[in-house]
């Protein structure tokens, strides 16, 4: 793919498979466990549509470049790599931090939930299984997208400054979900910077699961709890 053709069919795919249903189904009265349900089922319809096309388009592109998809994977996971994860996990710490400044909240787009209302254990455990498959599929999903194809395309053009670059493109990823896409900058930025110094997917992959499998956990409480 040219240098200059990606942004505008991967932005409306990212876009269209997951960010305007999501909000679209804030406009709808439904209960909040419906509303919970259809918006994780969208969500995993949309990291599942990501896996699929990240792994077509790095096949599609090994023709041209040789690097095909397990060449991303041919480094391995070092004793010393260990301490890029904690550093990557403190900055993801940054994100509550920045959100206690005001003017980030203006970047947050949002209609507001439906009223919170008692879930039965049938009901929070389909939300919990949702999640569950949810979380290895995204983090591959996003890792294989954002760290093997794109960055290797946005790396042809901006060479030294891709990880800003590609950080900001992964930020943008988030503009419809619950996180805010300004405040997360900093650690996208971060695994962008490192995958860049050190082209080990493997760095990523875990900091990425480790950090949404703390959220997860969280999640798991709340859900359990109403």
């Amino acid at each position: 793919m040219g240098k200059k053709s990606w942004w505008p069919i991967e932005l409306i795919l990212i876009i269209g498979i997951y960010g305007i249903p999501l909000q679209m189904i804030r406009f709808f009265e439904i209960s909040y466990y419906n509303y919970l349900f259809s918006a994780q089922t969208i969500i995993l319809i949309g990291y599942t549509t990501l896996l699929i096309l990240s792994i077509f388009r790095i096949n599609q592109a090994s023709k041209n470049n040789n690097h095909s998809l397990l060449f991303f994977f041919r480094k391995k996971f070092l004793s010393t790599d260990i301490w890029l994860v904690l550093l990557i996990l403190t900055i993801v710490g940054t994100y509550k931090f920045l959100l206690k400044i005001e003017f980030i909240h203006i970047f947050t787009i949002s209609s507001g939930l439906p009223p919170v209302v008692h879930l039965t254990s049938v009901q929070a455990w389909s939300l919990i299984s949702l999640l569950t498959i949810s979380l290895p599929i995204g983090v591959i999903a996003q890792e294989l997208y954002f760290r093997c194809f794109l960055f290797e395309i946005q790396y042809e053009r901006f060479i030294s400054y891709t990880w800003i670059v590609n950080g900001f493109s992964w930020s943008i990823w988030h503009v419809y979900s619950a996180t805010n896409f300004i405040a997360i900058l900093p650690t996208c930025f971060m695994y962008s910077y490192i995958y860049q110094k050190r082209r080990n997917i493997w760095i990523t992959i875990i900091a990425h699961f480790i950090s949404n499998s703390i959220r997860f956990y969280f999640t798991l409480k709340y859900l359990m709890s109403i």
